[in-house]
């Protein structure tokens, strides 16, 4: 079974090359993923047993860092190495570790391959963070006696639908891993359907409602990104983050539109990929309008002032949050076009009114918590966002309740943190106080 999974993952490699090399997915550190680390890589970690966390990209790793904060503070005896397949999200958790923590790219799940890396780190315990379920590493690790952790795992519509159809293939997988930490029933339900163990699978709730920051100094830094932007008190910000293509000419139609109505309305727009930046300053240009990139405002070399009728586009990684907690309004993309949407806790815990398409199959189970409290608007088209985004601007008062409902929500759904700590806890050498 190991060398027929070997030649398909093979096969399938060789079929995605030619996109990766187009997309410029490469990088420097893309050898760590073929398992290539200088000889004295984790000398300094080896006296120290390891956690080993995986989080595939950004949103993945925002989950993961509150837990990951919480298992530096109650077991300091252990030291994380923390894994991602993005180069997006392994520079936002790079931000997040410390000195004595290492920040590295997840192995191929090649036998030969992640035969070498499990050797090479030995963690004591692996956390994987949602459903990366990995055939070949999870068997290396089970076969040398590393417990392997599933947490915050969901699976949505569509995924659970492509993991039915191989469930045969998935089950040994599954039986591999020794804690399933489910975000719902929902989720739970289709895990054992899939052929996880009934007394293997718990539900404790989803983490990513845990990673807020809404301190004072958030605000503070809020008050000098806006005075960057320069925005008046009279100016509106609507941010438009996450967007796939055919989303931004949306976008850029009825922001022409509305500032007819509503001249003091400013745009800033956060595309899911920023390689597209390009592309997408053509397109607002072709609209008449002039784009504006965002880290010419923290480049001091540079002397290009940003005109009034502009249009931002967030060309960073890393500081959509920060323009979530600025915005008056806020779109989160992927969700007018068919992509399953993006998450909307970040906007929401700022009690920011969010706006969303109807294609949200990714976060089905947030959503439908948010929809239910009456915390969200969702559109089908063009018309729908337009007239969604002219009544919030016309009603100030109804924007505020939508937000403020927004973040109550995330209060109320507060602690899955607390429970997936306390059952990793069971297979590390100390129990901690909670």
């Amino acid at each position: 079974m190991q060398t027929l999974y070997d030649l398909v993952f093979i096969f399938f490699s060789f079929l995605y090359f030619p996109y990766f090399i187009l997309n410029r997915k490469y990088h420097r550190e893309f050898i760590q993923r073929l398992g290539i680390f200088s000889r004295n890589s984790f000398d300094k970690i080896r006296r120290h047993k390891i956690i080993w966390i995986h989080a595939v990209s950004v949103g993945e790793v925002n989950s993961a860092l509150p837990l990951w904060k919480l298992l530096r503070q109650n077991f300091p005896q252990y030291r994380i190495v923390f894994s991602t397949i993005t180069k997006t999200g392994n520079n936002l958790a790079k931000k997040f570790a410390q000195p004595d923590e290492f920040v590295v790219y997840f192995p191929l799940d090649f036998s030969f391959i992640v035969r070498r890396v499990v050797k090479l780190i030995h963690p004591h315990l692996v956390i994987i963070l949602e459903t990366e379920l990995w055939p070949n590493f999870i068997a290396q690790c089970n076969k040398i006696d590393i417990p392997v952790i599933l947490g915050n795992a969901r699976l949505s519509d569509s995924s659970f639908i492509r993991y039915k159809l191989g469930s045969p293939f998935l089950s040994p997988v599954l039986d591999k891993i020794n804690l399933i930490l489910a975000q719902t029933e929902k989720d739970a339900d289709r895990l054992i359907s899939l052929g996880a163990s009934k007394n293997k699978v718990w539900v404790s709730g989803n983490m990513k409602f845990d990673n807020i920051d809404c301190s004072d100094k958030r605000i503070d830094y809020s008050d000098r990104l806006r005075l960057l932007l320069e925005l008046s008190n009279q100016d509106k910000l609507l941010v438009a983050g996450s967007t796939h293509p055919g989303e931004e000419e949306i976008l850029l139609a009825i922001y022409k539109e509305l500032l007819m109505q509503f001249p003091n309305l400013r745009l800033l727009i956060a595309p899911r990929h920023i390689e597209r930046i390009p592309q997408i300053e053509k397109l607002v240009s072709s609209y008449g309008l002039s784009p504006f990139r965002i880290s010419r405002l923290f480049n001091p070399a540079s002397s290009i002032q940003h005109p009034v009728s502009g249009v931002f586009l967030l060309d960073t990684i890393g500081q959509l949050r920060d323009f979530y907690a600025i915005a008056d309004i806020v779109f989160v993309g992927g969700s007018l076009v068919k992509r399953g949407g993006h998450n909307i806790i970040e906007p929401a815990m700022f009690s920011k009114p969010v706006i969303s398409g109807n294609y949200f199959f990714n976060f089905s189970d947030i959503f439908k918590v948010f929809r239910d409290s009456q915390a969200v608007i969702t559109c089908q088209n063009k018309e729908g966002l337009k007239s969604a985004i002219s009544e919030l601007l016309n009603n100030p008062v109804q924007a505020k309740i939508l937000g403020e409902r927004a973040r109550e929500v995330i209060l109320k759904q507060q602690g899955a943190t607390q429970k997936n700590l306390e059952w990793v806890s069971k297979y590390l050498d100390r129990n901690p106080t909670f």
